[in-house]
């Protein structure tokens, strides 16, 4: 699977003075789907097999980074494309 890191998106949580900042993960996108076979892959896709693993690991990045004050809640989801459901991913 690929996907951003979190740490490509702390710009716009200090940027704009969010309350809260959220972790989603697209479960079936067409990036998961990416074998790594490709002759170019992106720079800023990062492989993993685990969408909930991975998904806990995006937040304890966001909650450890020096940019994003220790009072910010940060939650994490799976957001499943096919069906339009959420399941909260606790870290």
């Amino acid at each position: 699977m690929a996907a951003t890191r979190a740490s490509d998106t702390f710009f716009p949580i200090s940027r704009f003075s969010a309350r809260s900042a959220l972790v989603i993960s697209l479960l079936d996108a067409k990036l998961q789907k990416l074998t790594g076979t490709a002759a170019v892959a992106p720079a800023r896709f990062y492989s993993f097999t685990d969408l909930k693993e991975n998904t806990r690991e995006q937040i304890q990045k966001v909650k450890s980074h020096p940019w994003i004050p220790k009072d910010i809640p940060v939650r994490g989801f799976v957001y499943d494309v096919n069906t339009g459901r959420m399941q909260e991913v606790t870290a």
